[in-house]
């Protein structure tokens, strides 16, 4: 058994309101054009009147439990199921460091745990001849801040 919390659906859903935009987008929004702007709003679950609390309590419930899978030694994978996949990939390791993990171990998720998952660590997962790779450029230490994953090497 291998989990894929998606957490930040369960993020936007459950604490977002219909007037703001996701948590896991609000770092590139301002660079989207309007309409993309727009589109982004409104993706929360319109709950029931003053249910908001629960709403909220029931998506610190669910990382209390991927909290626990990762204790107990359960697989877990990074994944999103959203529109703009990596910068909302960014907000789910942020999730997983809030739920308890630490920033090296969230980034090992998406990286090579994920691949030996798929057997396929031969070919990704890590950096290494002959391997496949996508490498981004950090400004800071994402294994010990993982907010620094959002921080590229763009000058100020």
């Amino acid at each position: 058994m291998v989990v894929d919390p998606t957490l930040t659906i369960f993020e936007e859903q459950f604490t977002t309101s219909s007037k703001e935009v996701p948590i896991a987008y609000r770092s590139v929004a301002e660079r989207l054009p309007p309409i993309s702007r727009r589109s982004l709003k409104g993706m929360g679950l319109p709950g029931p009147d003053g249910k908001e609390k629960d709403y909220k309590e029931s998506f610190r419930a669910l990382k209390r439990m991927v909290t626990t899978l990762w204790r107990e030694g359960v697989p877990i994978v990074a994944g999103t199921d959203a529109k703009l996949g990596g910068f909302v990939l960014q907000r789910e390791l942020e999730l997983y460091v809030e739920a308890g993990m630490t920033p090296a171990a969230a980034l090992q998720l998406a990286t090579i745990r994920a691949a030996r998952l798929m057997k396929m660590d031969d070919q990704l997962g890590s950096v290494g001849a002959g391997k496949l790779a996508d490498l981004i450029i950090v400004d800071g230490d994402p294994t010990q801040r993982i907010a620094d994953i959002r921080r590229g090497g763009e000058s100020d």
